[in-house]
């Protein structure tokens, strides 16, 4: 959807399936990654949209990409804590059951964002 509404100016890249970063990668203008490690900046140059679920449909969604990780509470906290209650800059929050019940309304909320 956000492709067909922002053409060539979004090149999307998912980290953990090409290794593509907005670092590494020019062409990249959006990039998803799960945070595993806590340790991406929050670059004040880039736009932030953060999604975020609720912890029992998190913990769901991450047993499926990593079954033998054993501390998905623990991540969980601390990923809310980095991304959705200290201050990040430039940062829209979207989540996920929100995605779901208006996602046309979302869609223009992010393409807002970005222009």
């Amino acid at each position: 959807m956000l492709q067909e509404r922002l053409g060539d100016e979004f090149v999307y890249s998912e980290y953990h399936s090409n290794g593509k970063t907005l670092e590494n990668s020019p062409e990249v203008t959006a990039q998803k990654t799960h945070d595993f490690e806590l340790d991406l900046p929050k670059n004040p140059e880039y736009l932030h949209i953060v999604q975020c679920r609720v912890i029992d449909d998190c913990i769901k969604s991450w047993e499926k990409i990593a079954p033998d990780w054993t501390d998905k509470r623990y991540h969980y906290g601390n990923f809310v804590s980095k991304w959705i209650v200290s201050p990040v800059p430039n940062r829209l929050i979207i989540y996920y059951h929100e995605l779901l019940e208006s996602t046309e309304e979302w869609v223009n909320k992010v393409v807002s964002f970005v222009k």
